[in-house]
């Protein structure tokens, strides 16, 4: 998997700063690609991901390692995770692109190729990929023109033949927020064109659409439902959308005030517990811890331990510690802790503050 590296910035996490407890996991899996042990490497990821299971280059790099293996479905389905997570990674475009062209959906195939060549990778390998996906498109249009010429297809360019479905918040909502999809129907050659669209849910029990020419839609219980638009006889894949228990608010644990004594190497957790609605434990959610201000003014920094993004354990609780700096050491520091719904809105005690105080 070497050339994928070259080509798309590198096989490890997109922090571009492996922590120790997963720097292992991660050597370990690309040592095991380079000996074409696949399935070893895959266990080795997963692992990895255990840790942090939001890293969108560590799904791309186990996309890769099921296409490796000829799970195809697995590989399609991680890419499109990471693509939920950064739809910036050039590398899963294209490597979904190509999944997509062995599935006969040449429509998906040739929207991710676009995007692919749209905002292509930079390095000594590129041009080749760049070309390979210029000409993968090129192939892809070809039929399609003469199908036009025969009189197979609509050749107008006004005619809609596909629909295109960009989802808010990475197909994420939260418990009865509502959610607005957006949708583009285009034509043979990919350009967007007039045409009015029309939503439904496929799984209403989980999400209702409440305006069908909008797709203003309600989250009703936490689960995972299909939204799909159609215009005249033409249907979009469905998407999925993943309802999530709604935040209510975050709280500090214990002390908000913490004291490192000269013998210590790291402060006591800084912790905090987060709460949703209807006494559902919120598992899996994003907590930005941030060094806020450093007392006296310039004094050495700090660093925060395992990293300043955490996630919710299984009980709702997130914490960091900070490492005492080697050498000069600063006053104190004030650390500050943030969360957000997903639409961006600040969760109920968002900020809170701790201080933290080195003793010399």
């Amino acid at each position: 998997m070497g050339f994928w590296r070259r080509l798309f910035g590198g096989g490890g996490s997109s922090t571009g700063d492996l922590r120790p407890q997963r720097l292992d996991y991660l050597n370990e899996a690309l040592a095991l690609e380079r000996q074409g042990d696949y399935e070893a490497a895959l266990t080795s990821y997963r692992l990895a991901l255990r840790d942090l299971p939001n890293d969108a280059r560590i799904l791309q790099n186990m996309a890769i390692a099921f296409t490796k293996t000829r799970r195809f479905d697995e590989a399609i389905r991680h890419y499109r995770r990471a693509l939920e997570l950064d739809a910036s990674l050039a590398g899963a475009h294209y490597g979904l692109a190509f999944l997509l062209l062995q599935r006969s959906d040449p429509d998906g195939a040739a929207q991710h190729l676009k995007t692919f060549l749209a905002h292509p990778p930079r390095g000594p390998d590129a041009q080749k990929w760049i070309e390979h996906a210029t000409q993968a498109l090129q192939d892809l249009r070809v039929p399609r023109a003469a199908e036009e010429r025969t009189g197979k297809i609509n050749v107008d360019q006004n005619q809609p033949v596909a629909i295109a479905i960009t989802l808010p918040d990475s197909g994420r909502v939260e418990l009865t927020d509502t959610f607005r999809p957006r949708g583009r129907a285009l034509n043979g050659l990919g350009d967007s064109v007039a045409a009015p669209l029309s939503w439904s849910s496929l799984d209403t029990a989980t999400l209702a659409v409440v305006d069908s020419t909008t797709g203003v839609s309600i989250s009703k219980v936490i689960g995972t439902a299909r939204l799909q638009a159609r215009t005249g006889d033409l249907f979009s894949n469905p998407q999925t959308v993943t309802v999530l228990a709604r935040l209510d608010s975050i709280r500090p644990t214990g002390a908000v005030r913490v004291t490192v004594l000269t013998t210590d190497s790291l402060s006591d957790s800084l912790s905090v517990q987060v709460f949703a609605l209807n006494g559902v434990i919120p598992a899996n959610r994003r907590v930005v811890f941030a060094v806020a201000d450093t007392f006296p003014t310039g004094g050495p920094g700090v660093t925060l331990v395992p990293h300043d993004t955490v996630f919710t354990s299984a009980t709702g609780l997130a914490a960091v510690r900070v490492r005492r700096p080697t050498g000069a050491v600063p006053d104190s520091v004030v650390i500050t802790v943030t969360m957000n719904h997903v639409n961006q809105t600040a969760v109920n005690g968002s900020p809170l503050t701790f201080v933290v105080e080195f003793r010399p």
